[in-house]
């Protein structure tokens, strides 16, 4: 008999689910380093503490207890493919622009780092004319193109690079209030360039050469890093301009293979390369930086140091001049942070004229372009617009008694042997980030007509008009020397153009026969270089394998 002053005993409540309130559970087990879905802390349905006082495991309604230790079990056995892996990795590379980083397991990362393991016994990869089936492409070269302005960096396998700019900032101010956030000694890569307000900005790489090894190194690592590359994996192809000294080039070889680790190392001229990303291999490549501007003609992948016209001025030279013409006007832009302002109003905002006295003549000041600051101001860029590009081919303007941009192809092409001179006149490739200007090509094609062999030879009486204009050229009637044929190449990407030529070379198997690897370089130091250079060499009838086997 029940006694009346207990309270009724609960019945139990059957649990009533809603398919419409879950979300349809996937059959596939999620990957390593995925959440599971999980109740929510706010949720008062159960206690996060049993009777025993232990805690207590929540589940989500739509996965069940005996499919949460399952699919735990399966991620802790299985291993994941080495494709898959990759396909990971490249897809955290494509997204590292918006800054988002992919969760992943260190085991994940590890087993991509290491590769895949090779198979033994009756699943090991059969050799087939001295080739390996089964085993997975080789580890993709990490392409650096250090510029004096930016630097390019990426897989050669990638179709465009992280470009940053070559700028190292220290901090103005001391920190005062504590508490506060302090800031890195140095600050590379784009943070720089967020906070480039309370930095003070420099430059590792003047015309000059490397002035700060030790920055110069902290942006290579923030390369490494920006790309999420492992450097003690992946080969390097490095760009270095023409005419470098040996004791840069080791240098440069010690950080790589000392700091970094790096497997092997193989420099390559920026020009070369520019002139392989559009598929050609002779011709003259125009290379204009930021602080030196150099003229390379290249004749079925060979160049001869001797033909090679530079000068120290360039992009850096372009925007002091405009800020000295913004001075003038009243805007005073002077401090490291507002030179950088006044670089991208250089980009945004100015065009080479194909006639600076018509363009001048004809323009009209009341139709001036604005431009605004970051702290809200609005600059009036009129005549200055045109007269800053001007500066390259006219060096006169700042007090330089160096030869214009246009005097520099042709004296390039002057030092360049006698029959190769026709078809390097006809190919002529404009690439770095000075020459991106509007209207750049149209002006230099104008000003080198005016000095070239056809301007030459329509002035000349018919009496005495020869076959040859150009200095020291032949005479050869049956030649056909019109060079009327003047051809200037601009392609888009300009300022990419070298590190698109090096992705290109390192997907060719000739790649691994130009690189010097580490233990060479251990081994005898500089004479691996010398050696590399002295066994590089004509090796076959084919043009673009000589051209590819004569630099090392």
């Amino acid at each position: 008999m029940s006694n009346p002053m207990s309270p009724p005993k609960p019945t139990p409540s059957k649990r009533v689910n809603t398919p419409t309130s879950t979300p349809p559970r996937s059959k596939v087990p999620p990957i390593l380093g995925t959440r599971s879905p999980s109740r929510t802390r706010s949720s008062p349905s159960r206690s996060p503490m049993s009777s025993a006082g232990t805690p207590r495991m929540h589940f989500s309604p739509s996965v069940s207890k005996a499919h949460w230790a399952e699919t735990t079990e399966h991620n802790l056995s299985r291993e994941l493919s080495y494709d898959d892996l990759k396909s990971t990795a490249r897809e955290s590379v494509l997204r590292r622009r918006g800054h988002h980083r992919r969760d992943s397991s260190l085991t994940s990362l590890h087993k991509y780092l290491q590769g895949p393991p090779t198979p033994t016994g009756a699943n090991a990869p059969k050799v087939t004319d001295g080739i390996k089936e089964g085993i997975p492409e080789r580890t993709p070269a990490f392409v650096i193109d250090t510029g004096s302005g930016s630097i390019k960096a990426g897989f050669g396998t990638d179709s465009r690079p992280l470009t940053f700019a070559t700028l190292v900032g220290r901090p103005k101010y001391q920190r005062v209030m504590i508490g506060s956030r302090r800031l890195r000694k140095v600050v590379v890569g784009r943070r720089a360039k967020r906070i480039q307000g309370v930095l003070k900005l420099s430059y590792p790489i003047t015309a000059d050469g490397v002035q700060n090894w030790n920055d110069l190194q902290k942006l290579w690592e923030y390369a490494y890093e920006d790309n999420r590359a492992y450097a003690m994996r992946h080969p390097v192809l490095l760009t270095e301009q023409p005419l470098t000294l040996m004791k840069d080039r080791l240098k440069t070889a010690e950080v790589f293979f000392e700091a970094f680790q790096a497997p092997s190392l193989c420099f390559q001229l920026p020009q070369v390369l520019g002139l392989y990303a559009v598929g050609h291999t002779t011709g003259l490549v125009l290379d204009s930086g930021d602080t030196t501007t150099s003229a390379v003609p290249i004749y079925e992948g060979r160049y001869d140091p001797a033909t090679v016209a530079t000068m120290k001025l360039a992009g850096r030279d372009v925007t002091t001049y405009l800020s000295k013409l913004l001075r003038l006007t009243g805007c005073n832009l002077m401090s490291s942070s507002e030179f950088e302002e006044v670089k991208r109003i250089k980009h945004k905002m100015c065009s080479t004229a194909f006639n600076l006295g018509t363009a001048l003549k004809d323009f009209d000041i009341n139709r001036g372009m604005g431009y605004k600051l970051p702290d809200g101001n609005l600059v009036k860029i009129g005549l200055e617009r045109f007269q800053a590009p001007e500066l390259l081919f006219n060096p006169s303007l700042m007090g330089r008694e160096e030869p214009g941009i246009h005097e520099l192809v042709i004296e390039a092409i002057a030092k360049s042997k006698p029959e190769d001179r026709r078809q390097i006149y006809s190919q002529i490739i404009l690439a770095g980030g000075s020459t991106t200007s509007k209207g750049f090509e149209l002006r230099l094609m104008n000003s080198i007509r005016r000095l070239g062999p056809e301007n030459k030879k329509a002035q000349q009486p018919a009496a005495t008009r020869k076959q040859h204009s150009l200095p020291h050229l032949p005479h050869q009637p049956h030649a056909a020397y019109t060079f009327n044929k003047l051809r200037i190449s601009a392609p888009e990407r300009r300022a990419e153009l070298a590190w698109v030529g090096g992705s290109i070379l390192t997907t060719l198997s000739l790649f691994d026969g130009m690189s010097t690897s580490r233990a060479d370089f251990m081994e005898m130091g500089a004479q691996a270089f010398y050696k590399k250079r002295a066994q590089d060499g004509p090796t076959s009838e084919d043009s673009l394998d000589r051209s590819f086997s004569s630099f090392g």
